[in-house]
């Protein structure tokens, strides 16, 4: 799983929903040394094809994805710290 290993909701499923955070820098596209957000799964079949993030402020993301006829926007916060 690369340099960021597996979340616990993942290790038995083949199904992720992990949101890997990148930033333009001189011209170039780059990971931010910052661990992945996974996304609590819904079940063992069920992707939800995330097609869209946003940083909202230091609170959270915003994600969007969509299943014709609908589109489902979702807030997920980061994981408060100790």
């Amino acid at each position: 799983m690369g340099r960021v290993g597996e979340g616990d909701s993942h290790k038995d499923v083949a199904i992720v929903e992990r949101l890997l955070e990148m930033e333009i820098r001189e011209g170039r596209i780059e990971l931010v040394d910052r661990p992945p957000v996974e996304l609590v799964l819904l079940d063992e079949v069920v992707a939800r094809n995330w097609e869209g993030i946003v940083r909202w402020t230091n609170e959270g993301v915003l994600v969007v994805t969509e299943r014709f006829p609908t589109t489902r926007l979702a807030f997920v916060p980061f994981p408060e710290e100790d």
